[in-house]
């Protein structure tokens, strides 16, 4: 099969248009026609990944966060001399195709919020920020089975997502039954407003910070830092699942793997 097969299979889960507007997602790197037999799913494409992917001998990668962003200052080269040259050039001179299906996924059916709200086994869901009515939204509300403390979901969030440090702000004590949530980072203030007004009694996100913490515990909602890197990274094996079952169902033969690297860039003592 060819890249662009792989890449319809993508874009019929989450459509680029769902994309944030200044989020860059979509082909990378590569040649949509070519032939493609082995491929690699990961968060980020770290230098791990990369090593893991030539090693392999895959010809295809799919990241949710994307190699390069809009706002970054335009690339004027491509050299060793830098990390993201050095990638490029792996890339293209091992034949490897690179693909980043980032916030299209975090709302799509399924993917980013989806995952992580399973997992945490909440119930009666609904959207937490609509910013497009075309697209789906972002974040999700839902509520736990019966009240628990805050200390108590704190662990819980943190046995489900395999990552025994999570951070909390808020009263242990504090009962909370009424969950926020948007995996990776969720700080923008329109999502901390958006779960306010909403009455969540606590909001699940990463990248949280001492003053946004202070802020909005101050204001009665209670805080849970699952950490970027594990709110987000049980989409890497969603990814390989989708791609696996479309290939089935049409008989393809295929290898899709999920990189084995850790990319979970905090690690506590």
């Amino acid at each position: 099969m060819t890249a662009q097969w792989i890449i319809d299979v993508m874009e019929e889960w989450a459509p680029l248009n769902w994309a944030m507007e200044s989020d860059n997602v979509g082909l990378m790197v590569g040649d949509r026609n070519r032939s493609v037999s082995r491929v690699l799913t990961a968060l980020d494409l770290s230098e791990a990944v990369l090593r893991e992917a030539v090693k392999g001998r895959f010809d295809f990668i799919i990241t949710h966060h994307p190699l390069f962003s809009r706002h970054i200052q335009p690339i004027n080269s491509i050299t060793a001399d830098t990390t993201l040259g050095k990638k490029l050039m792996t890339l293209i001179g091992n034949g490897i195709g690179l693909y980043s299906a980032h916030t299209n996924l975090d709302v799509a059916e399924g993917g980013v919020n989806d995952i992580l709200f399973n997992m945490l086994g909440l119930t009666n869901k609904e959207g937490l920020l609509l910013l497009n009515e075309n697209n789906p939204p972002i974040g999700l509300i839902g509520y736990l089975q019966e009240a628990v403390s805050l200390q108590d979901l704190a662990k819980h969030v943190g046995a489900v997502l395999k990552y025994g440090h999570v951070r909390y702000a808020g009263r242990p004590e504090m009962p909370v039954k009424k969950v926020g949530l948007c995996g990776g980072n969720g700080t923008n203030p329109l999502f901390l407003k958006a779960a306010l007004a909403k009455s969540c009694d606590v909001y699940i996100t990463g990248d949280l910070t001492y003053h946004m913490s202070m802020d909005t515990q101050e204001s009665g909602m209670a805080l849970i830092d699952g950490t970027h890197y594990a709110t987000e990274i049980p989409i890497a094996e969603a990814i390989a699942e989708r791609i696996r079952s479309a290939a089935a169902s049409k008989g393809y033969q295929i290898v899709v793997e999920k990189a084995e690297a850790d990319g979970q860039t905090f690690k506590s003592i």
